[in-house]
């Protein structure tokens, strides 16, 4: 007896070469082994910026995934989900989702997706469900035998950041020591991930009908990056920086004005303990290095907003936030070949850049361009440029608790060997911060 075909039959052979050859527009190009999600960009903020994310920081909490630094920022409780669809208009449910937890508070910020416990959360490249390709004894295909097996990659993470300035300042406080407020001017994150990989692909192939068993591997491996920030010029209504609070200046309207400016590194995939890629005992996966730079500018609250002359505050200022923040940033991905190289590895650095606009801490809009050069099966060169955009909503009260909503648009490669289109990331997250519930409750906010 036949067995049942899969309703997509040249699923398997295109996810294969999806895989080889294509990558989001600031990742790069990897081989049919190499893994996938452990530095896949599941961020759709980032996307949307071209792919210029590990320099800018922000309220999604998927940034880390490129720059372990950004857990720093993390406060309260969030929870997180991730989707991008590989194969738009063809598969739904192709594609690489991520489960997200983070905890932070005082400038030290944890993540638990998966680890150490499974429950909280992973990022796994799923394949759907599809048959395994058998061979009719000549050669050739015969049939898609047996019944349907899962192709999937996961990655189960846990990740600390922290700010080193302000955790020192808020060290000293405990033992009962002054420390300045130099983090009002500079501060250096750092962060790291420790990754645990779980692969598993069905074979394909076999002879007389009969396929092969499916292949599963496990590794391990760790990222890591820095974020340094020099703010030299903040001067936001309300806010105390250098031991005095600020009066918003000559921008009072608009409740001042603040200069951030950010340098980024990150580096993905590296110190890989024990990944054994199928069929190549011993193997290392690429290591990815990101360096990037970025700027924001940033208000305060608009005058309708601000404290009248009661000192109270408009209730409707604690739904919104600043009345502007623009950033915009540039990064360099470079990639190293793993062990052994891949034919398809991208060894040309790729170049990313990205703007954003947030009005009223609500509505962002986002604008982005890669530049790239890819390699075809040929060995021939495929420069990519894609020009991406998105948006995100932030719906919040206080500094309590919050909902984001984040969407991209991102143009896919389009060439011989190459799939087109277009994707949609998209992504939500909840958050409650602890402390800024109680305010509320005491009546602080």
């Amino acid at each position: 007896m036949r067995a049942r075909r899969s309703a997509v039959p040249w699923l398997p052979g295109l996810v294969a070469l999806l895989v080889a050859a294509f990558l989001p527009a600031a990742a790069q190009a990897q081989s049919q082994e190499d893994l996938l999600p452990s530095w896949f960009d599941v961020s759709p903020r980032s996307q949307a910026l071209g792919g210029a994310g590990v320099a800018l920081p922000g309220e999604d909490p998927f940034a880390s995934f490129l720059n372990p630094a950004h857990l720093a920022d993390a406060e309260g409780l969030t929870w997180g989900h991730s989707w991008t669809s590989l194969l738009p208009g063809e598969s739904e449910d192709v594609g690489v989702r991520a489960n997200y937890f983070t905890l932070g508070a005082a400038g030290v910020g944890l993540s638990f997706d998966g680890r150490p416990f499974s429950a909280l959360g992973k990022t796994q490249l799923d394949y759907g469900q599809t048959g395994i390709l058998a061979e009719d004894g000549l050669g050739g295909p015969d049939s898609l035998a047996g019944e349907p097996s899962p192709f999937s990659d996961e990655v189960r993470e846990f990740g600390l950041g922290f700010h080193g300035v302000q955790t020192l300042r808020y060290l000293g406080t405990l033992v009962g020591r002054r420390v300045p407020r130099v983090d009002d001017y500079v501060e250096i994150s750092a962060g790291w991930r420790w990754k645990r990989f779980r692969i598993v692909r069905p074979l394909v192939g076999g002879q007389g009908g009969v396929p092969l068993p499916a292949d599963s591997v496990e590794g391990a491996a760790r990222d890591h990056g820095i974020l340094l920030r020099v703010s030299p010029y903040h001067n936001i209504a309300g806010e105390v920086r250098g031991e005095r609070q600020q009066d918003g200046g000559r921008l009072r309207a608009i409740g001042g004005l603040a200069v951030d400016l950010y340098f980024g590194r990150a580096t993905l995939n590296s110190f890989a303990d024990s990944v054994h890629l199928l069929q190549e005992p011993g193997g290392r996966p690429l290591e990815v290095r990101r360096t990037g730079v970025g700027l924001r500018l940033s208000t305060g609250l608009p005058a309708f907003l601000q404290e009248d002359e009661s000192g109270e505050f408009p209730r409707l200022g604690r739904w919104l936030g600043p009345t502007l923040v623009l950033a915009a940033g540039y990064e360099r991905i470079e990639t190293f070949p793993g062990s052994p190289p891949a034919a398809g590895d991208l060894l040309e650095p790729a170049h990313s850049w990205g703007a954003e606009l947030t009005v009223l801490d609500v509505a962002s809009v986002r604008l982005g361009h890669a530049q790239q050069r890819l390699l075809s099966d040929d060995g021939s060169a495929l420069d990519y440029t894609p020009t991406t955009w998105g948006f995100g909503l932030n719906l919040h009260y206080a500094q309590a608790v919050s909902v984001r909503y984040d969407w991209a648009s991102v143009p896919m490669i389009e060439g011989p060997a190459y799939l087109g289109g277009t994707r949609h990331p998209w992504s939500w997250q909840v958050n409650v911060n602890p402390f800024g519930v109680l305010k509320v409750l005491v009546g602080e906010q």
